[in-house]
């Protein structure tokens, strides 16, 4: 990945185009921008998990291990994207997988729909703020220690 020798912005469509193989052109084809490329495959590795919590038909609680090993797999992609201010990238969209998976879960929220949003945005936020935590600390805990971390601070926030 050129992003572990140089920041985003040292790099130019050419010097990507080059790196892939492939002309200007077909860069510009599929993407916006630099941004765009990291973006679309973000997405494209999270929609693989969202298929494999699909085919198991997990719910919420039972998911999270699988969820903390999607980004233990994804780690230094992820910890890269932090170092190099880019962890954006993976929270833009991440409202939008949060709905999906309650609708791949088969759990509907009993919120009216006017304030959905803003639950899914609120738990997107508070899901990759720990998996910042958790990836920045060097991932100690394992999977099944996470998901008990996040079902405990659950509770405590719904006490709040």
């Amino acid at each position: 990945m050129l992003l572990k020798d140089k920041s985003i912005s040292q790099i130019s469509i050419t010097h990507i185009a080059n790196h892939a193989g492939v002309s200007r052109m077909s860069i510009y084809r599929y993407y916006e921008d630099k941004e765009d490329i990291i973006r679309k495959h973000i997405e494209e590795n999270f929609e693989n998990y969202l298929k494999t919590v699909q085919r198991h038909e997990l719910d919420a609680i039972s998911s999270a291990p699988f969820f903390f090993d999607y980004f233990r797999k994804n780690g230094d992609t992820v910890k890269l994207l932090i170092e190099k201010n880019l962890f954006h990238l993976i929270s833009e969209n991440f409202a939008h997988y949060v709905e999906r998976f309650e609708f791949l879960a088969r759990k509907r929220t009993s919120l009216p729909e006017s304030h959905q949003r803003y639950s899914y945005g609120y738990t997107a936020s508070g899901l990759l703020s720990v998996v910042k935590i958790w990836i920045e600390s060097g991932m100690k805990e394992s999977n099944e220690q996470m998901s008990d971390i996040l079902k405990i601070v659950k509770l405590e926030q719904a006490n709040f």
